[in-house]
């Protein structure tokens, strides 16, 4: 029996079972089980307090987006069996890959889950700016991540992202509805906001006049994107604190 804050562990190496008192999700190291928030766009919500050894570093929000490609995921999680745990939550729902992980920062719960879904074959991509933090910190978030969460640290290595952006971000639109009309990157902490926003239609889609798209949607928000580059289409943007949505007003 687990008294509450403790964990029962049935070990086999990495990937066992765990059972963690308290938290949300038996026989898994996931505070919470990921949730549909809109269609085909899914989250895990973490705990709103530090990472401990009773919710396994899980304190941030793991997203990811089912596509008829594939699956995006949205943060790496704070260890390999976290990481591990959140695909074992997304093979129950898609049989779709995981193709990218997309790291919203350089902190430990955001990327030292990394080296797992490398090993699934899925690009992890970074701002070159969370590069450098992870080039410069990882091996210190490590050590604290082992010390605090012990043997549920078990196979997190340190890895750079395969792929790395500096100053423009790509988004998909080929209809309205977020995640399965076009791409949204959905952050649960601050984001910055720089240089080019390119939108590109696919599909043969055409927005009518005020259809309007969520493209970022965040817990904070600094500075702004230099440009639009629109695909044929006048796109207005409105940025505020935690989101960032364009209309479209007609042909350019």
């Amino acid at each position: 029996m687990c008294r509450d804050g403790e964990a029962e562990i049935r070990a086999a190496g990495v990937g066992e079972r765990w059972r963690v008192g308290g938290l949300n999700v038996p026989e898994s190291v996931l505070y919470d089980a990921p949730r549909e928030v809109i269609p085909g766009v899914w989250s895990a919500i973490g705990a709103t307090a530090p990472g401990t050894y009773a919710n396994s570093g899980h304190n941030n929000n793991l997203s990811f987006v089912v596509t008829d490609d594939g699956v995006l995921v949205v943060n790496a999680g704070d260890n390999y069996l976290l990481a591990k745990a959140l695909h074992d939550e997304i093979k129950k729902i898609t049989d779709q890959p995981v193709k990218y992980v997309v790291l919203e920062n350089g902190q430990g719960h955001a990327m030292l889950g990394s080296n797992y879904w490398q090993a699934q074959g899925a690009t992890v991509i970074a701002h070159e700016d969370a590069a450098k933090e992870i080039e410069e910190q990882s091996f210190a978030l490590l050590q604290a991540t082992q010390e605090r969460i012990k043997e549920k640290a078990e196979g997190t290595q340190v890895v750079m992202p395969d792929e790395t952006f500096e100053d423009r971000m790509v988004i998909e639109l080929g209809g309205a509805e977020p995640g399965t009309g076009h791409d949204q990157v959905a952050a649960d902490g601050g984001v910055t906001l720089a240089g080019v926003l390119e939108l590109t239609l696919i599909d043969g889609f055409e927005p009518d006049y005020l259809d309007s798209f969520s493209i970022i949607t965040c817990g904070g928000r600094t500075g702004i994107f230099g440009a639009c580059a629109a695909a044929g289409r006048l796109l207005r943007g409105a940025v505020n604190t935690n989101r960032a949505e364009y209309r479209s007003t007609g042909p350019m």
